[in-house]
């Protein structure tokens, strides 16, 4: 059994952050009724409670990815440019609004989006997520490189189970070549998004050796990167979401045994 670790938060920081982040979640929670891009901070502000909960007690992780998921899917299906009026249940909260545009629909919020959803079970919002097109991602106000729009296109295909889904993938890894990646985003890039490729694509070939040293490698990198002077008291770096999600579907879809345990892996149906 392999064993890695997050890097190491203080309980009482991570007790601070709840604090503050149910404030700007209650609030937000109480004008999505009123105002669509509210949305987008109840899905920030859930992937962080999620992230600092796992820190205090994990056996509350799972609301506030549901919750997350959920938010996540009305961002998304708001995204789109027409006049239909779109219906969702959010947190309990049943919300009508018109399109907003695709704005907040970026790349980062759709894959965690996406994990969120695989994590809870969340088949509506999955559905939505799989069925956003690339010019919505590349439209939205923050910019992602070229490998993640490929990367959320293999997702796409391999999750709907479309045959041939390799060559997005493989595209992807190729555009991850730090001749070409941003230097500004070099060190995420090669520590966080190339090892989590590298982790679905050893699940896409179904290699269950190579799936777990992969799953080990990425969250001993994760771990790296989210450790340093920076980045350390950053709660998206205290749990390992779409490693996550690709672990629960390695069990769940493909029957791996993982032998891999961390605490930077959530779990929140068990």
């Amino acid at each position: 059994m392999k064993h890695e670790d997050r890097h190491e938060v203080e309980t009482d920081l991570a007790e601070m952050t709840i604090e503050d982040a149910r404030l700007v979640q209650d609030a937000g929670m109480g004008a999505i009724a009123q105002r669509a891009a509210s949305l987008r901070d109840v899905a920030d502000i859930a992937y962080e409670l999620a992230a600092a909960q796992a820190v205090v007690d994990s056996s509350g992780v799972y609301a506030h990815l549901e919750l997350m998921a959920e938010a996540t899917g009305a961002l998304f299906a708001l995204a789109g440019t027409g006049t239909q009026t779109v219906r969702a249940e959010v947190g309990g909260v049943q919300i009508a609004h018109a399109p907003i545009g695709p704005g907040a629909a970026s790349a980062t919020r759709w894959r965690r989006g996406l994990a969120a959803a695989l994590l809870t079970e969340k088949t509506d919002v999955r559905e939505t997520l799989l069925a956003v097109d690339r010019a919505t991602l590349e439209s939205a106000e923050a910019k992602a490189g070229p490998h993640a729009y490929l990367y959320i296109e293999f997702l796409q295909r391999w999750l709907r189970g479309e045959s041939d889904v390799a060559p997005p993938l493989v595209a992807a890894l190729e555009a991850t070549d730090p001749a070409v990646v941003d230097p500004a985003r070099l060190d995420v890039v090669l520590d966080v998004e190339v090892p989590l490729m590298e982790v679905a694509y050893r699940l896409l070939d179904n290699d269950r050796e190579g799936f777990d040293d992969a799953v080990a490698k990425a969250l001993a990198l994760h771990r790296k990167y989210w450790s340093s002077e920076d980045n350390a008291s950053d709660p998206e770096g205290w749990i390992a979401l779409e490693i996550s999600a690709l672990v629960a579907l390695a069990r769940s879809a493909a029957g791996f045994e993982v032998e891999v345990e961390s605490n930077l892996l959530v779990d929140p149906m068990n």
